[in-house]
């Protein structure tokens, strides 16, 4: 009779067992399809499709896929950014059906034809490598700058092109169909991201300077005035890669108020300032000459800066020696082009001016005949003079050039990238012209404009004022 009980307890016991295990799969079951669902993965129907479709994983450049942004439909809070999954496995297929993105971006049309790759590695900000039936392609991201010198901002870049390795991507083509290089022109899409303008959401990247009008391009720049207007990436105040958004007149740091103080402990005197400058500031284009300083006056709405025009009246029309047609950073070091009739042949023009000007500014207005690809020498000498200028205690302020030498202003970023090193003021001149006619620019893209000089007349004031100003508080 025991054994017997003994039996049946044992049975109900295995029965229970057998219960909780067949509720246990109920449950996974249900579990892995509403994960599924929640990921936007359709339900594998056998063994290989299942292979076929991983796990989710988290795409660090993913937007919200159903909106593009514009000026009505600003760009999505990125603080949670959507799952991304591996796009389905078909190849050489023309339809755009499979991702869902391609029919709800705006600018791209839903019969746009596109092909499949896999992508094997991420090349640099701009560039990935892509399988396409078995052959290897460079791929370049089309409408896009991504060659920003903010070392931040270049890591979330290539961290971002990084993770799409391995990931099978949607490419459309638009505009020529390689760059000089060889390299594919191309819109990049995943599953639920297009990776271009991803990109210049998080502000990671700006509209390239182009001559060709991709259907993208409307959309492009309206992201990135959101991206400006947010101040994310490269647009993130006082970041060097983002100096086109810093103001045309700064604020004077801690920093660089000392340097002037100390100056001015040290006997350089507040009235006087100097310049080193190219062709954009010698007499007939000069920065302050283009005009009689005795009867010069004020706009009424600059009417303020009236005691700094009055606190360097003796210097504005005089012609520095640092100041010539031709000048480069690096000829500030040379006796070659010492001015012999007014310095000593041993002395360079830069020991010469400081020499004879006991100025306690330094304006370094200089950059329009560098040559294109010596930015490295550009970057050395510039450096060179700034410290020269702090040993000497000699406030340098350095001024954007409305001219680019090359594609980019590369000029212009090193002297945002030297001003933010060192903690001197930036005069971001390039800003202030942007709205003229040819941002500011004469029909032979090289000489400023007659509109511009008289810009160029007035902030360079107003940087003056700041300093003053700053030392009076």
């Amino acid at each position: 009779m025991r054994l017997m009980k003994r039996l049946s307890f044992n049975g109900l016991i295995q029965k229970r067992i057998l219960l909780i295990a067949i509720a246990t799969i109920i449950m996974l079951a249900f579990g892995s399809a509403a994960f599924i669902q929640l990921n936007g993965a359709n339900h594998p129907t056998s063994a290989k499709a299942a292979a076929a479709n991983p796990q989710a994983s988290v795409d660090p450049t993913a937007q919200n896929p159903t909106q593009t942004p514009s000026k009505d439909n600003p760009a999505p809070s990125t603080d949670k950014p959507p799952l991304t999954l591996e796009a389905p496995s078909i190849e050489n297929e023309a339809s755009t059906t499979a991702f869902s993105i391609l029919n709800e971006t705006i600018c791209i049309s839903p019969d746009t034809e596109h092909q499949w790759a896999t992508v094997v590695e991420a090349l640099d900000t701009d560039k990935i490598s892509v399988e396409i039936d078995g052959e290897l392609h460079t791929v370049r991201f089309i409408g896009i700058d991504t060659h920003v010198d903010d070392e931040k901002v270049r890591e979330d870049v290539l961290s971002a092109n990084e993770f799409l390795v391995g990931k099978k991507v949607a490419l459309i083509a638009d505009g020529p169909d390689q760059d000089p290089e060889g390299n594919l022109h191309r819109y990049v899409f995943t599953e639920n991201t297009f990776v271009n303008l991803a990109l210049l959401q998080r502000g990671w990247a700006s509209v390239q300077d182009t001559s060709t009008d991709f259907v993208c391009s409307e959309i492009f720049r309206e992201t990135q005035e959101t991206a400006q207007l947010q101040e994310v990436g490269i647009w993130e105040p006082l970041i060097p890669g983002g100096w086109r958004a810093w103001p045309v007149i700064p604020e004077i740091s801690e920093t660089a108020l000392d340097i002037y103080l100390r100056g001015l402990e040290n006997g350089t005197n507040p009235k006087l300032f100097t310049i080193i400058g190219d062709c954009q500031n010698i007499p007939g284009g000069s920065l302050f000459r283009k005009v009689n300083w005795e009867d010069f006056s004020l706009p009424p709405e600059f009417e303020y800066l009236q005691p700094t025009v009055e606190n360097f009246q003796s210097i504005w029309s005089r012609e520095p020696i640092t100041v010539d047609g031709g000048f480069i950073p690096a000829s500030m070091f040379s006796t070659y082009w010492t001015d012999t009739d007014r310095c000593n042949p041993t002395e360079t023009p830069l020991e010469c001016e400081f020499r004879q000007n006991n100025a306690s500014i330094l304006i370094i207005s200089i950059g329009s005949d560098q040559k294109p690809g010596t930015e490295d020498d550009f970057d050395r000498y510039m450096r060179k003079i700034v410290d020269y200028s702090i040993e000497k205690h000699v406030l340098p302020i350095l001024a954007t050039d409305a001219y680019a030498t090359a594609e980019g202003f590369p000029l212009n970023q090193i002297m945002a990238q030297i001003a933010y090193d060192y903690d001197i003021p930036l005069w971001n001149f390039w800003a202030a012209v942007q709205d003229l006619p040819n941002h500011g620019l004469k029909e032979d893209n090289f000489h400023i404009s007659a509109e511009a000089f008289a810009i160029k007349r007035i902030t360079g004031i107003q940087i003056l004022h700041a300093v003053l100003t700053a030392a009076q508080e």
